[in-house]
């Protein structure tokens, strides 16, 4: 519910809460030696606190797959399966992140609260034609401005 873009930054273990925060941010750098997994299974519960984060992003069997196996996702894995969006050698984290920050304050808060919107309504099925509508009066509102 961020109104601007959240950037996770993993390099070593994210499991359990730290996938969900992984998932629930707009983008996610990691390096090659992190690794991503849902432990919960063998303590005898199923992720049901962390699983809604993941989805926006992973396949839900994939999600299914790795609450049930509870193993320990690579993150090249992680980067296939789409939770992780910046894969990055160990070394070049710091200046990964920075580029990407960078490119993402180019254009603007503006532009940027807007893309979150768009993302957010994207993500909860809205109908083509009513994203289209809202951009159209997105458009004409930062005119009137």
């Amino acid at each position: 519910s961020m109104a601007v873009p959240t950037i996770a930054v993993v390099d070593g273990y994210a499991l359990g809460a730290g996938t969900a925060l992984a998932g629930a941010t707009t983008f996610a750098v990691a390096t090659r030696r992190s690794i991503f997994g849902l432990p919960e299974g063998p303590m005898g519960f199923f992720p049901y606190g962390v699983v809604p984060f993941l989805t926006d992003r992973v396949a839900a069997h994939t999600v299914l797959e790795w609450g049930l196996s509870a193993r320990k996702v690579p993150a090249d894995e992680a980067a296939r399966a789409g939770l992780v969006t910046h894969l990055v050698e160990d070394a070049d984290l710091g200046t990964a992140v920075d580029a990407l920050t960078t490119a993402l304050c180019a254009s603007g808060p503006a532009v940027a609260r807007n893309g979150v919107r768009w993302l957010t309504q994207q993500r909860s099925g809205v109908a083509p034609e009513e994203m289209i509508s809202w951009g159209e009066s997105e458009i004409q509102r930062a005119a009137d401005s």
